[in-house]
Formats: structure tokens, C-alpha cells, sequence
């Protein structure tokens, strides 16, 4: 049959004979074109060359001998119409161009497929088109500039003008298959578009391009300065199977090489013409060139994809690092057992993205545009590395779907050196299954993150987890249909991670079993609604963070009982209230605990047994209600409404510190030490029970408050710019204060010995109780002092200073035994007991009055420059 096509295509027979004769050669050369496989048989004659070939546009000559076709391209572009463009496996085609820019149209008009058994060479670009179909049998070779394959037919037109679009529809049935030895001089373009591809052989582009697309109809631009792009313009609406079963529009068994380069394998189908788009097996290689990192791209829109080979872009150079390796589909991406997928490199791990595009795996979750694969499943055995491979850091691999994520395989971005740990992430809107091994080791940088984002993810075990519609792979427990929007991980998978591990929903993240890990470094939370914690969280040397959209319930305990318990926890909050709230209902242990609940509550005041241990706490919220057995070293940034705080441990006030009104309680008796700005637009209580309160070790530290009470304290020491409007209730050994505003003295105020000096010259009103049972120094400097305005307020003291004051008028029922040193403008007193004037008195006029009728003693020197 082969030698009877050879005859047919050179000796023109009858027009009746030579038509039945063509159309057994066109049945003939079909049948081998659809074949599954090319073999010997199927081949034209070994000295087959193209035939009929005419000009029609540019300039160009065909010359040809036995076994020869050489073609000389005098004009920049030339297009060629051929009868038939087969090639025996001992021919051979040669275009000489003027460059290699240079570009050769060759259309194949007859109604029969094209099959190249032999050689191909240009220095230029060449474009086969062949709307039935081409085939490249094994031991074929095409070396050239460029090759573009083709099924969908362009003008001599357009192609001449240099609008390279591709319009004219497939025959059907057609499809390009290569088993041959495809070689693109570097920085080249390999393309093969149809609506069926399949290579078998071997194609390779060294800092250039490959695309393998499933297609109908597209353009090609081919711009000068190497940007070589594909554009599909029609998908695949109709496949005539021709007694055969389409498996895939684009599959590869064979090899592709494009280090340094690009290589793109694209399906486009109408939805459900074909289940399956692409599968890909075989090996892609795209690795680095010197410091070119090679890029791989398999998209599918309109069905399912598989990957079952290699696809390579490492990092082969010293200082390179990984490419990029992008896998999406509109159906579903199967990563199968067999698949390895590695994007490594000495300096630093590449980017893999599976379900989605490399900008999404770049960019992380905040990309919400970005195209999703309706499921993704990584079968056990697969491999996806982006690994730092000598030292740097690990790259990223992002793995994502719309309904459905199962990643059972092996997944690694490991620093290397002092590299750090890159990032894992394996969300789905909807449910992920969890059952592989996910790694972002660095052995001697930071470990890296492993995120984690369903819709509802529940941390449990096997035995917490309900039974109906429960199924176990490898440890991973996925529960409800395929519809179900909650994800279920074990826990023990958690436990053996080692890094940075995310936990994200976009409904709740529910801890339902307890999570124990030496290894994590941090453990992040992210809900775009609640947040439940009703199991254990430990990191015996790690950070929790959990960020919330609604509440965050903590009664499970968070952190470690030991002193080297978690480094940090952070609970954020960030609803609108009154949904914003942080209950606490379990021990939280940390070195620094950060709360806050934007304008919301936290609260442990509902339970019994919730209490926090810090070595500093930072809050916001619109209410802080933290009572019981509580042990905070240091308050850093506070802010707060209402602050209630019952604190068993010495307490230092470092940082910004501002609320509407707080209560302080240390039941240590280790006192407060105030080192920060303390602000209370209302008031403030303190208690120290038999400690102290102090800030006399800071240059800044200082209380704004409308009113002070110190519930108890052995001592109180303010000094510095303090701004206290007033005085409740103080019950004090020694008492000090440095008040940069008028007081008033309304409570009762109880202490061995005070001093209170205000430097704002406002004064000081005593409408309360004053009472010290040694000395009271008082200091208005130009300020009065005064409880004229009060029936009640009255001072008790065993001696009475009165440092400086323009004035003094005291009157009612106070009890002073000594005055000591006095200087006053006016001085009025009236004193219910005997007393000595025992320092030195300066008033300009004095009056004093004992209704006790004890007496005056005098001690000291009186002096009254006016009259006494």
C-alpha cells in the first residue's frame, strides 16, 4: 500500500482511476495517523518527499532530487501550498532562509495527513499546517529555529501581512502526534496545536518555548524580542472519535526539554466534550540555565487533567534557584502516585502551584481572584518539592481547589544552610483531606509554615470523631459526603510538624482534640468566623496565634504549665460587637500573652478554673474582666474600657497604658511598679494588699487619672509628672505624691505619713477624711489649701507640714497635734486638740483656734508678717 501511495502522488493516472486511488491513499494514511500506536507499516516509502508544492506568497525556490526537498527563502516570509507533505524515513527537507527570524508557511491542501518519518532542517522558522492531522513516526528529526505544527489553517492572507492567526477549522478526527526528535535551536519555539496532541518522543528548546495545545483556533505572536506567546481564540466543540477513544486532548509520554525556557501544555474544550483535557506522563524539564530558572505551565479549561510523570524545574547551577510549576484546570487536577514534581534549587526552593497560577502561590490567600480547580488530589507516592538544596530558603507550593483538596503524597519546602523554612499551603473552599507528609525544615534558619484553609476545619482524633460517614486514610479522618463543608485532621498529624503551621477557615477552626508538638514554631489560627479551643494547645518552644472574625473560646489550655511554655500567644479578635469577644475558661500559659478584641469583651470571669500566667500582657478591648488566680509579670500595651485585674505575682506597668476605668488587684503582696504612661479617663484603683506602689525607678513613669483609689498598700510612692484630678479612697503606710493638677481629697485617706506636693499651683481641696497617723506634709506651692467648701472634710494628724501655699483655711473639726514648718500666705485652722507650734511658722496672718480647749504650746518660731 505505501508503494502504491508513493506512485500515486508522482504519476498523475486517470482522473477516475487516479481519485479511487487517492482516496485508498487518504483512508490508508489516515488509518495510520489515528493508530494508538506509529509503526513501520503505517510509513510512507522511505525516499517519500513532499509533492505539489506552489509559491503563493513571498519569494521562494523548490528544488528536488531522490530522497531531497531543499527550499530557498529569498524573502522574509514565504508561504508554500503542498499536495501532500509526507517524508519517507530516508528523506529529507531543507529551507535555507536568510535568517533566522526568516519564517516559512507550509500548507498541506489535499484531504490527507501529513507523515514525517525522516529529517527536517531549517535556520529559520517554519509552520506546518495540515488540517487532517500530522504525524512524526519514531526516528524522525526536525531541527530548526522554530516549528509550528498546526491542524487549524491560516491564509497565505493574513500569514503574508503577519497576522499569524490560526482560524480555519480542523478537519475531524485530526490531531498532531510526535514520536520523533523534535530540536529547536536556543531561545526557539516548539508548538503543536490541535484538538487532539500527543508526544511520544522528544522535543527540546533550550531557553525556549514548548506549547502543547488542545485547540481549534488561535494566534501566535512571535515579537522580536523573544516574547513568544499562544493565544487559544476557539476551545474544541466536537471530536469525531473515527472508532477510536479519545483519552486526553494534550497528553505526553515522551520527553519535553526547555531548560531555561518555558514549557506550556494547554487544553481548551467546551464544557463536558471531554472529560479528560490533558494527561500528563513522561517527563517536562524546564531547569535553570546559569541563573534562567525554567517555568512550567499545564492549564485545562473545560474538563479534568492528570499528571503522572516528572515535571522538573530545578535549580541545576550553584546560585540558582528553582522555576516555577503552575497545574490548573476547571474540573479536577489528579496528581497520581507515579508523579514527581520538583521545582529545587542550591539557592532557594521555586514555586509550585497545583489548582491554581503561580501569582496565587506568590501572593497567598489575599489573591481572590485567582483561578480554582474544582478538586485536587495528590495520590500517596507522588512528590512536590521546592526545597532549598545548599543554602537558602525554601520556596513555595500552594495547593487549592474549589471543593475538594487531598493531599496523601509527599510535599517538601526545606531551607537549607542558613536558609529558613518556605510555606506549604493546602486550602479549599471547601473541604481538605490531609493524610501526607507536608515538610518546611530548616536546619539552621526559621522552620517555615504549613497552612491549612477549608471552609470548617475540626481537630480531632479517631475516637472523637463522629462515626457516621467517617472515613480513615492513613491517620487522616475526612467525615461527610463529598458536598460536606467540614474538614476533619487528626491531630497526631499536627503534633509531628515541624515549623510554622496555619490553620485558616473561612467558617470555624474548632480544636476538639489536644494538640502537643516540640516542633512547631508557630501555630497561627485564622477564622473568618469562631474560633473554639476545647482541647489542649501545647508548643513546648513555639508561638500560638489565633485571629477570629466572630468569637474566640478558650477552654481548653493554651500553651504549657512549665515556665518554658509557649513563647508567645497571640487572640485577636477583629469582629464587630457585640460577636467580638475572647472567653477565657482555661489556663493560658505564655511568656507574652497579647488580647484583643477590638472594641469587644475578654473575659474569665465565667470560670472558676480560667486564669492567665504571663511574663507580659498586652490587651484592647472595650472590657478586660480577668479575675482569680492570675500571674502577669508586666502590662505592656493596654487599652482598654474596663479593666478588672486580680494579679498573684509582682506587677510591673511598662508600657502605653490607657482605659476609661481599671482595678488592679496584686494578691502577691509583690506591689506595682509603674514604669509607663498610665492613663484612666475615670477612675483608678489600685491594691497592693502589703506591697507597694511605686514609680520612683522611672523618668517617665506616671499616672493621668480623674480619680486614684489605693484600696491597700505598706507604700505608696507617685512622684514625678503625675496628673490625678482626685483623691478617693487611700488606705497606705507612707504615701507620696507629685501632682501636676488641683486635687481634691474626697475619700477617705488613711495613711502612716504622707506627702503630697502639687506642682501646678491649682491647690488642694480636702472634702473627705484625712487622717495620718505620723506626719502629713502638704505642698500648694502658689495653690491653696482648703476644705472650706466641705462639711466633712477635716484632717487628722499627728504633725502637719505645710511646705508652701498662698493660703490655708482649714477649718471644722480637725485633729492636729503639731504643726511643724509653715509657710503660708493666709493660715487659717481650727483644731479640736492641743497643739504644739513646734517648727518654724512664716504666714502673712495667722489664725488658729483650739475648740478642744487644750491649748497652744509653742515650741518653735511663730512669725506672722501681718496679724496672728
Amino acid at each position: 500500500m505505501t508503494n502504491s501511495q508513493h506512485r500515486i502522488a508522482v504519476s498523475r493516472p486517470g482522473r477516475r482511476a487516479g481519485r479511487r486511488r487517492l482516496l485508498l491513499a487518504s483512508t490508508a494514511l489516515t488509518a495510520a495517523l489515528l493508530a494508538p500506536s506509529q509503526g513501520r507499516a503505517g510509513q510512507p516509502a522511505p525516499m517519500t518527499t513532499p509533492q505539489g508544492g506552489t509559491v503563493v506568497g513571498g519569494s521562494a525556490t523548490i528544488s528536488q532530487a531522490p530522497g531531497t526537498t531543499t527550499i530557498t527563502q529569498t524573502s522574509q516570509r514565504a508561504a508554500i501550498d503542498w499536495q501532500s507533505f509526507n517524508l519517507g524515513s530516508k528523506a529529507r527537507v531543507t529551507f535555507n532562509q536568510p535568517n533566522a527570524q526568516a519564517i516559512a508557511l507550509n500548507r498541506v491542501i489535499a484531504n490527507n495527513p501529513s507523515i514525517i518519518a525522516g529529517r527536517i532542517d531549517a535556520n529559520g522558522r517554519i509552520v506546518l499546517v495540515n488540517q487532517d492531522g500530522v504525524v512524526f513516526t519514531p526516528g524522525s528529526e526536525v531541527n530548526a529555529e522554530s516549528l509550528v505544527v498546526s491542524t487549524s489553517g491560516i491564509s497565505p492572507k493574513n500569514f503574508m501581512a503577519g497576522k499569524l492567526i490560526f482560524d480555519q477549522q480542523p478537519k475531524p478526527g485530526a490531531r498532531i502526534v510526535n514520536d520523533g526528535r523534535i530540536t529547536m535551536k536556543q531561545a526557539g519555539l516548539a508548538a503543536f496545536v490541535a484538538p487532539e496532541v500527543i508526544n511520544r518522543g522528544t522535543i527540546t528548546a533550550q531557553l525556549g518555548h514548548v506549547v502543547l495545545a488542545g485547540a481549534s483556533a488561535f494566534t501566535l505572536n512571535l515579537s522580536g524580542d523573544g516574547l513568544i506567546s499562544i493565544n487559544v481564540t476557539q476551545a474544541v466543540r466536537q471530536i469525531d472519535l473515527g472508532g477510536r477513544k479519545v483519552t486526553a486532548l494534550v497528553t505526553n509520554e515522551g520527553t519535553i526539554i526547555a531548560n531555561g525556557g518555558h514549557i506550556t501544555l494547554t487544553a481548551r474544550a467546551v464544557d463536558g466534550l471531554i472529560q479528560q483535557l490533558l494527561d500528563v506522563g513522561g517527563t517536562l524539564r524546564a531547569d535553570s540555565v546559569g541563573r534562567q530558572p525554567g517555568a512550567i505551565t499545564i492549564q485545562g479549561v473545560g474538563g479534568d487533567l492528570q499528571v503522572a510523570g516528572q515535571l522538573l524545574a530545578r535549580g541545576e547551577t550553584p546560585g540558582s534557584s528553582g522555576g516555577t510549576i503552575a497545574v490548573d484546570a476547571t474540573g479536577n487536577v489528579s496528581v497520581a502516585s507515579t508523579a514527581r514534581i520538583d521545582a529545587s534549587g542550591p539557592a532557594g526552593g521555586g514555586v509550585v502551584a497545583l489548582g491554581t497560577d503561580a501569582a496565587r502561590a506568590l501572593q497567598g490567600p489575599s489573591d481572590t481572584t485567582a483561578p480554582k480547580a474544582a478538586r485536587v488530589a495528590i495520590a500517596q507516592g507522588a512528590t512536590i518539592s521546592a526545597d532549598a538544596t545548599r543554602n537558602g530558603n525554601g520556596g513555595r507550593i500552594t495547593v487549592l481547589s474549589r471543593d475538594r483538596t487531598t493531599a496523601a503524597g509527599t510535599i517538601s519546602a526545606q531551607g537549607a544552610g542558613n536558609g529558613d523554612g518556605g510555606l506549604i499551603e493546602i486550602s479549599s473552599d471547601g473541604v481538605i483531606s490531609l493524610s501526607g507528609t507536608d515538610t518546611t525544615f530548616a536546619p539552621s534558619g526559621r522552620n517555615g509554615t504549613i497552612l491549612l484553609d477549608p471552609q470548617t476545619l475540626i481537630v480531632t482524633s479517631s475516637s472523637g470523631t463522629p462515626s457516621a460517614g467517617t472515613t480513615t486514610t492513613s491517620g487522616t479522618l475526612t467525615v461527610g459526603t463529598d458536598s460536606s463543608t467540614s474538614s476533619y485532621i487528626d491531630a497526631s498529624i499536627l503534633d509531628s510538624q515541624t515549623g510554622a503551621v496555619e490553620l485558616s477557615a473561612s467558617s470555624l477552626i474548632s480544636i476538639a482534640s489536644a494538640i502537643s508538638s516540640s516542633s512547631i514554631s508557630t501555630l497561627a489560627m485564622n477564622s473568618g468566623g469562631d474560633i473554639r479551643i476545647a482541647a489542649p494547645v501545647t508548643l513546648t518552644a513555639g508561638s500560638i496565634e489565633a485571629t477570629a472574625n466572630g468569637t474566640i473560646e478558650v477552654s481548653g489550655a493554651l500553651g504549657a504549665s512549665s515556665i518554658s511554655g509557649a513563647s508567645s500567644i497571640s487572640l485577636l479578635d477583629t469582629a464587630s460587637s457585640p460577636t467580638n469577644k475572647i472567653d477565657i475558661n482555661a489556663n493560658i500559659d505564655a511568656q507574652t500573652l497579647s488580647l484583643d478584641a477590638s472594641g469587644g469583651t475578654i473575659s474569665n470571669a465565667g470560670s472558676v478554673s480560667g486564669y492567665v500566667t504571663a511574663s507580659t500582657l498586652d490587651a484592647t478591648a472595650s472590657l478586660v474582666a480577668l479575675t482569680g488566680s492570675n500571674s502577669i509579670t508586666t502590662l505592656g500595651s493596654v487599652n482598654v474600657g474596663t479593666l478588672t485585674l486580680d494579679d498573684n505575682a509582682p506587677l510591673t506597668i511598662a508600657g502605653s497604658f490607657n482605659a476609661t476605668s481599671a482595678s488592679l488587684t496584686d494578691t502577691s503582696a509583690g506591689g506595682f511598679d509603674i514604669t509607663g504612661a498610665v492613663s484612666a479617663t475615670g477612675s483608678l484603683s489600685l491594691d497592693a494588699n502589703a506591697g507597694t506602689i511605686s514609680n520612683s525607678g522611672s523618668g517617665t513613669g506616671y499616672i493621668n487619672a480623674s480619680s486614684l483609689d489605693i484600696v491597700t498598700a505598706s507604700s505608696v510612692i507617685l512622684t514625678g509628672s503625675n496628673s490625678i484630678t482626685t483623691l478617693g479612697s487611700i488606705n497606705a503606710g507612707s504615701f507620696t505624691l507629685d501632682d501636676n493638677a488641683p486635687l481634691t481629697i474626697a475619700g477617705s485617706f488613711n495613711a502612716t505619713s504622707a506627702s503630697l506636693t502639687d506642682t501646678s499651683a491649682g491647690g488642694f481641696d480636702i472634702t473627705g477624711a484625712v487622717s495620718a497617723t505620723g506626719s502629713l506634709s502638704l505642698d500648694a506651692n502658689a495653690g491653696t489649701i482648703s476644705n472650706s467648701g466641705s462639711g466633712t472634710g477635716y484632717i487628722n494628724a499627728s504633725s502637719l507640714d505645710i511646705v508652701t501655699a498662698s493660703s490655708v483655711i482649714l477649718t471644722g473639726s480637725n485633729s492636729i497635734t503639731t504643726l511643724g514648718s509653715v509657710n503660708a500666705g493666709s493660715f487659717t485652722l481650727d483644731d479640736n486638740a492641743p497643739l504644739t507650734i513646734a517648727g518654724s511658722f512664716n504666714a502673712t496672718s495667722a489664725s488658729l483656734t483650739d475648740t478642744s480647749a487644750g491649748g497652744f504650746d509653742i515650741t518653735g518660731a511663730v512669725s506672722a508678717t501681718g496679724s496672728l
